[in-house]
């Protein structure tokens, strides 16, 4: 009898001492990737780092970017990521051929200039998550670039306007991603 009370025994400290502890520690670690899986992907609209913000409006991202919306644009898409230091903004929308020049010249100190290559992969990335035109689609793009600063703030803004090809008639395709820099 005493041989079935110490292989109870034994089994009971075998798992005092090492199942126990190995169930707490995966419940800790999936805890943890828990809670590090909310940091990476935060809610849309919380306002931590990382959000998605779809609240805001066309004018507060045409005043974010400090590229207005003419009244004759079309198919208007925007977006706002709320970063940790840094805040983007995209814009993209549909202008008619005739209002282009009066479009450019409206915009800050931008250099115009001809491109082959389409904005970096991050802005790509946000002009596709709100639905725009693919850029890579253009073969050549039209691009101008200026910084400027946010009104009532001590934060200034890089801002990088792509126009498409015109032709003809056809509406231009117009790109623009910010983001507030040091």
């Amino acid at each position: 009898m005493s041989g079935v009370r110490t292989g109870r025994r034994r089994r009971v400290w075998i798992w005092v001492l090492v199942v126990l502890p190995l169930a707490l520690l995966g419940a800790v670690g999936y805890v943890a990737f828990r809670a590090d899986a909310e940091l990476r992907h935060p809610e849309p609209n919380s306002g931590r780092p990382g959000s998605w913000m779809t609240t805001l409006t066309a004018t507060e991202i045409s005043e974010f970017t400090q590229v207005p919306i003419p009244a004759g644009a079309v198919d208007a898409r925007w977006g706002y990521t709320k970063g940790f230091q840094d805040d983007t903004a995209v814009l993209a929308f549909r202008l008619p051929a005739d209002d282009v020049d009066r479009f450019t010249a409206g915009l800050r100190e931008a250099t115009w200039k001809e491109a082959a290559r389409p904005p970096d992969t991050g802005a790509l990335r946000d002009l596709q998550r709100i639905g725009a035109p693919d850029p890579l689609s253009a073969l050549t793009l039209r691009y101008g670039t200026f910084v400027s600063h946010l009104p009532g703030h001590t934060k200034r803004v890089a801002s990088q306007v792509w126009l498409g090809p015109s032709a003809g008639d056809s509406p231009v395709q117009v790109w623009v991603y910010a983001m507030n820099v040091p």
